[in-house]
């Protein structure tokens, strides 16, 4: 076995056949394990989660197991059945298991392998994340489903392998895809350099590249409608991103942590920017936001403390809270006459920033103390009309 892999080698597959026919005839009765089982069908069961599961180690699950004197195949493991085993560094599969379920063995930090069932059609959402110690993964041919997130913050985890008969997925230039390549899997968090997506990919999910800390830059496929929430937060050598002509939306914390961003091409496509978009890319100078931009969510450029140079789309009616906290470099910034708004916090910190409001004194409704941190406010149409005193 090699350690820190999730499943076997494929190649291993013949050399484990006679040992996965010897397992499969013998029969373990329920009262001689630590394992805890509920019947699925007539002729089936399921390992069930039990607390004292977190006392163990290592763990072998049986093939088939007797209860009641009825002998049942085990064909799956219940939801969340080890999540949270921190001391496990290693379980056997049975070789009947079909099902997965979500978060199984999510945050099993400790655990380094496990043995390759050859009969496995699911892997639920969450089934694996934050086994931190896993370094590899093999996908034989009968997984059919793989749910979202199913190996999330495996920060070690470098290569994904594709039993090359799996009708359902692909592995190419080390990312998990559909077989059509055009949504993706998984990400290895270890993937590193500069990568070009197919042009086949009409869709990355949220969480995508979540702290692939090795990634300098990538090249986003056309077709692509959105940059979805958390997609490249904390790819902290992430230098410059274009983001193509397709993309209407820039989700949560879509880029937040990325510390060496310095560089962002924004379409005219693009109509949204959500909450913490931007937030802590401390290495950001200057940014242009098209004139498409409607909204600009709360703490969208938060902690960017060398931001200098931003523009306000005249689209955007309210600067939300927390928009430029921490923006301590910013020195000047104009709002147009359709801003009326701005909420708590959008400006602390902004102690070096002249705020131009192309507006009458009055206008714009402030949340209280507002402005106290910033160096100055100018206001180009001077003071609103007061309306004479009644008689």
């Amino acid at each position: 076995m090699i350690t820190s892999a999730l499943w076997l080698p494929l190649e291993a597959a013949n050399d484990m056949r006679g040992e996965e026919e010897r397992k499969t005839s013998e029969v373990v009765d329920q009262s001689s394990t630590p394992l805890k089982f509920r019947i699925l069908s007539d002729s089936t069961a399921y390992v069930h989660k039990d607390e004292s599961y977190k006392m163990f180690q290592s763990i072998s699950i049986p093939d088939r197991v007797r209860i009641d004197d009825k002998v049942y195949t085990v064909t799956a493991i219940a939801p969340e059945s080890f999540a949270g085993c921190e001391g496990l560094t290693s379980i056997e599969l049975p070789s009947t298991l079909t099902d997965i379920g979500m978060s199984a063995f999510s945050s099993c930090i400790g655990l380094k392998k496990i043995t390759r069932p050859s009969r496995v059609t699911t892997i639920g959402g969450f089934a694996f994340a934050n086994c931190k110690e896993l370094t590899s993964i093999s996908i034989p041919a009968s997984v059919a489903k793989i749910g979202t997130l199913a190996f999330h913050m495996c920060k070690e985890l470098s290569s994904i392998n594709v039993a090359a008969d799996n009708p359902y997925f692909v592995n190419e230039g080390g990312i998990l895809y559909d077989y059509q390549k055009t949504n993706i899997i998984h990400v290895p968090c270890k993937t590193k350099g500069i990568i070009t997506l197919p042009s086949s990919v009409t869709s990355i999910k949220d969480h995508c590249f979540y702290e692939c800390e090795e990634l300098v830059g990538i090249k986003l496929p056309e077709g692509i409608t959105s940059i979805k929430d958390y997609t490249f937060k904390g790819c902290k050598k992430l230098k410059s991103i274009e983001i193509p002509a397709s993309v209407t939306m820039i989700g949560t914390e879509a880029f937040a942590g990325c510390e060496s961003l310095t560089d962002v091409k924004m379409p005219t496509s693009v109509t949204s920017i959500e909450s913490g978009a931007f937030a802590n890319c401390i290495s950001l100078k200057s940014i242009k936001i098209p004139t498409s931009v409607t909204s600009i969510e709360s703490g969208a450029f938060m902690g960017c403390v060398n931001l200098k140079e931003i523009n306000i789309p005249s689209g955007v009616t309210v600067i939300k809270a927390f928009t430029f906290d921490g923006c301590k470099s910013l020195t000047r910034l104009e709002l147009s006459p359709n801003v009326t708004k701005i909420r708590a916090w959008a400006f602390r910190g902004c102690d070096k920033l002249t705020l131009v409001i192309d507006q009458a004194e009055g206008f714009i409704d402030f949340a209280p103390y507002v402005l106290l941190e910033c160096k100055s406010v100018e206001y180009t149409k001077g003071e609103l009309p007061r309306s004479n005193p009644e008689p």
